[in-house]
């Protein structure tokens, strides 16, 4: 994550407020050029000396409503860091530069014959760390066993043995991606519910190497949408000018489409703890294509939360835990009957509701109500289900949900990446 260590620097400082004001944003604050302007003037007025005086001036002009400020709070925290936790971070960076640099001298050491070290690329010798202390200890006595047919000329002799373990480094490169990849498979079409918590971190990198694909198709997706509408006769002559009027260039009038805002209902009774976790991660990482997004957990009660503090899944678990709605039951109908009586409304023509649950629930007949009410005060429901979608119509409550929603199935990490393409595109 980005972040900005706070200095004595007020120009490095006013040159990060820029991206912080976009965070704002992101995160549902209207943070405008005028907001901007003021955020700038409070810098050059009280100066980024006091850290959290400064952090209460911002506020002032940023955050009106109480949870405005909370957001707000949690973004200037997670982004603007003091200078002894920049140091903090700044010295893990250095250890771990260290550590590896320490990795490559001992390679460089280990790959040498008669004292001497082999020219092998750096990036080679970076595979060879990677490699088990098993495989790295069966070079080594390669290396040491490796038969001198050209005692009298020594430089051609470590040339070509130099050749001859690079190869055999570019093959174990090979061997390690093969592995990798296949791991990232298993990972992919594996039940999101059966993770291990050592399969958990590589799971993460998985997810964000789906969204960056993810967002790259939903930009492309958008650009080859502005190709299309009525011909702006006056933009594409101009744009033709230079070619002698030769109609080269289209341009296309095209109507501005207001982005949807996102409502989130993540189930977290114990069942779907796990699920909801990955869910919002997804959906953290494609927040750029909402307008806005509110989240709501629940279980047999509805609680409003910040997600963007909570973008830590340990943060995010242990929350729950602590929280009323851990280790009840799931009350879905209750739960939307309250949220469609909070005030003023959550919902509206422009809004998109996620709902992340097994659509396993009480007082099926309620539900089933208020999810038709829902769908009737917003512009379309997304419903992320976990149960394999084979079993769908062996459950009551699921055939009686369908009707009012898309139901798109979330058990692993493939099918939880294309039902949030499905979901987001629309926003």
């Amino acid at each position: 994550m980005r972040y900005c260590r706070m200095t004595n620097s007020s120009q490095i400082f006013t040159e990060n407020l820029t991206y912080f004001m976009g965070m704002l944003r992101k995160n549902g604050l209207a943070v405008g050029i005028n907001e901007s302007r003021d955020a700038f003037r409070v810098i050059e007025t009280v100066g980024i000396g006091d850290r959290a005086y400064l952090k209460l001036a911002l506020q002032a002009i940023l955050a009106k409503s109480e949870k405005e400020k909370e957001i707000f709070s949690s973004c200037f925290d997670a982004y603007f860091v003091s200078q002894e936790e920049w140091e903090e971070r700044l010295k893990q960076e250095l250890e771990t530069e260290h550590r590896h640099q320490q990795q490559m001298e001992a390679a460089e050491q280990e790959l040498s014959v008669n004292g001497q070290p082999l020219k092998v690329r750096e990036e080679l010798k970076a595979v060879y760390i990677q490699l088990s202390e098993e495989r790295r200890k069966e070079m080594q006595e390669y290396l040491k066993n490796f038969p001198n047919p050209v005692r009298n000329s020594p430089i051609l002799y470590t040339n070509y043995i130099s050749h001859m373990v690079e190869q055999q480094l570019l093959k174990e490169e090979g061997e390690l991606y093969e592995n990798q990849k296949v791991t990232e498979e298993n990972l992919l079409y594996k039940n999101i519910g059966d993770f291990s918590e050592e399969e958990v971190p590589r799971a993460l990198l998985l997810i964000q190497n789906l969204t960056r694909q993810l967002n790259k198709k939903l930009l492309n997706r958008r650009k080859k949408a502005g190709k299309s509408g009525t011909l702006d006769f006056k933009r594409t002559i101009r744009l033709n000018l230079q070619t002698g009027g030769s109609l080269r260039k289209l341009a296309y009038r095209r109507r501005s489409k207001r982005r949807k805002r996102l409502v989130l209902l993540c189930d977290v009774s114990a069942s779907m703890l796990r699920v909801s976790e990955f869910a919002l991660r997804f959906i953290q990482s494609m927040n750029d294509t909402a307008e806005g997004a509110r989240t709501f957990l629940f279980s047999e009660q509805l609680q409003e939360v910040d997600i963007f503090a909570l973008r830590d899944m340990d943060a995010f678990s242990d929350y729950v835990k602590e929280s009323p709605l851990w280790c009840k039951g799931t009350n879905i109908g209750g739960v939307l009957q309250k949220l469609l009586g909070i005030q003023p409304a959550v919902l509206g023509s422009n809004t998109i509701v996620l709902i992340i649950s097994d659509a396993q629930t009480v007082n099926i007949p309620l539900t089933e109500m208020m999810v038709e009410e829902v769908q009737k005060q917003s512009s379309h429901i997304y419903w992320f289900n976990p149960i394999s979608v084979r079993r769908w119509e062996e459950s009551k409550s699921i055939r009686a949900l369908r009707p009012y929603c898309t139901m798109l199935g979330c058990s692993t990490l493939e099918e939880l990446a294309l039902a949030c393409e499905k979901a987001l595109s629309d926003t």
